[in-house]
């Protein structure tokens, strides 16, 4: 049956200032006497309400009466339609379209989160589970790609190419005794003669060098610095001698002192005498 409606309603622009038809069919009909921004600020608020849980909470509809808690707002108004609009027209414009993107990208990490699937970030910026799956930046295609693991496995084992064998390195000679002696005696008059000499050894890249070669180069690199120390001890022995005399006090520095250049001299000799020993056995083809 029609139902048939017990009064009707006319409304105007006259005394309304906006009006919204909805028919059953075809299109809504809105006819507005105010500005669109504050036509359009009355219609979100009464969308606002129609989503709020005004008169439908527990309160409302066991008592019957507005809750003093969901029911308080006031309905909409012109004027307070105005006002926001006046509000809104009056706040800085703040474009949110590149946080909500962003927005988009948090909500799905979250989401993988939640589901159990925790997303960490490789020192080179690949988004992984470290454990299967990872989105990776596809400088070719220009965008995100996801891969698996067994991906680059694949990848590596699909790649049969051999690579071109690296040109041998051109050497100028060879890493001799007497060629870290020249170094030495090149590095003379700088403050540390033998830490330069090192350091020029370990940069010189044009001669090459066998283990038995490194090995002669560092005796007599310790050789020399060993006699640089014990150098160091007799030129403090004889200031300390100098300054204060041989008196008792200072008998028992002077004879430490005496006895430390020993040791370090004793220490120069055996290197030294072990190179020598070396250098003949090399000689000698032993």
């Amino acid at each position: 049956m029609t139902r048939i409606p017990s009064s009707v309603s006319v409304a105007s622009i006259d005394t309304h200032s906006l009006i919204v038809a909805v028919p059953k069919a075809g299109a809504v009909d809105i006819v507005s006497s105010v500005p669109r921004e504050v036509a359009a600020t009355m219609l979100r608020q009464l969308a606002d309400q129609l989503t709020t849980p005004a008169g439908r909470c527990k309160t409302a509809r066991y008592s019957g009466r507005p809750c003093p808690v969901h029911d308080a707002k006031e309905p909409a108004s012109v004027a307070d339609a105005y006002r926001a609009a006046d509000d809104q027209a009056a706040a800085p414009f703040t474009p949110r379209t590149e946080r909500e993107r962003w927005q988009d990208i948090a909500d799905t990490l979250n989401a993988a989160e939640a589901a159990g699937t925790p997303v960490g970030i490789d020192l080179d910026g690949t988004l992984t589970d470290h454990h299967m799956w990872s989105v990776i930046w596809d400088r070719d295609a220009g965008r995100w790609e996801v891969a698996g693991y067994e991906d680059d496995d694949q990848a590596a084992a699909d790649d049969t190419s051999t690579p071109a064998p690296s040109a041998p390195p051109q050497f100028e000679g060879e890493l001799t005794g007497e060629a870290v002696r020249d170094a030495l005696d090149f590095n003379d008059g700088d403050r540390d003669q033998v830490l330069a000499t090192l350091r020029d050894v370990l940069l010189d890249t044009s001669l090459s060098r066998t283990p038995d070669q490194a090995l002669a180069a560092a005796r007599i690199l310790l050789t020399a610095h060993a006699r640089q120390v014990a150098a160091l001890i007799e030129a403090q022995r004889t200031n300390v001698r100098a300054q204060w005399g041989l008196t008792r006090s200072t008998r028992g520095l002077l004879t430490g002192y005496e006895q430390s250049q020993k040791i370090v001299t004793a220490y120069a000799d055996g290197l030294a005498i072990e190179q020598a020993l070396a250098t003949t056995d090399t000689e000698t083809g032993r």
